[in-house]
């Protein structure tokens, strides 16, 4: 987290969604495992960084009035 400290998180949610969307579909393209476990490993990372900021969203977007 202290690598992307400094981003807006809007930057850092797109960059991590694309990140996911491309490290699974790479497995597709592979020819070889190790490029595919490799894939798999970044999307599991991309994934978490993902979901970190999908909560602060979510509870933006409700309104508690």
């Amino acid at each position: 987290m202290l690598a992307t400290a400094s981003w807006l998180m809007r930057h850092l949610f797109v960059a991590a969604l694309t990140g996911f969307v491309i490290a699974n579909l790479a497995p597709v393209l592979s020819v070889s495992f190790p490029i595919t476990r490799g894939a798999r490993f970044i999307a599991g990372a991309s994934s978490g960084v993902v979901w970190s900021p999908v909560g602060d969203y979510a509870a933006r977007l409700w309104d508690p009035g």
